[in-house]
């Protein structure tokens, strides 16, 4: 699949990124999923290693994220699945555990697990995002 790390784009692919990601986010309010899947893969393809780490919008991990939350809405929920919880492994290691980066994919696995009657998954997750968000206003009041 995809690698993390980081590495030059072919240049035109790096400057049709953002067009493509663009573009998905209008196929998807429109309800036509399989194309935004199909536009996202492309997104993706053109360039295999965007940094992750938000140098760039979107970055690697966002348009894998948008990819997972479309395959949901079409009901892939094996491969959403996969996608969502790379994404989260991707945002933990690039912008840390609790960063509101990581705690949407996070979100978004949890729903995936919702969706396909995985509650005790998604309670789990949801645990985890709540502890999250304790240890951060923690630190906001210290």
């Amino acid at each position: 699949m995809w690698s993390s790390g980081q590495s030059n784009c072919r240049s035109s692919g790096l400057a049709l990124v953002p067009f493509l990601y663009d573009l998905a986010l209008v196929q998807e309010v429109g309800g036509r999923y399989k194309e935004a899947a199909a536009t996202l893969q492309k997104a993706a393809s053109l360039c295999t290693r965007i940094p992750v780490g938000k140098t760039t919008f979107p970055d690697r991990a966002e348009i894998l994220l948008q990819l997972g939350v479309v395959l949901a809405k079409m009901n892939n929920q094996d491969r959403a699945e996969t996608i969502l919880n790379e994404v989260v492994a991707l945002e933990q290691k690039a912008t840390g555990p609790a960063s509101t980066y990581t705690m949407t994919a996070t979100h978004e696995l949890a729903n995936l697990y919702r969706k396909t009657g995985k509650a005790e998954r998604a309670e789990q997750l949801d645990d985890y995002i709540r502890s999250q968000e304790q240890a951060a206003r923690k630190l906001l009041r210290d």
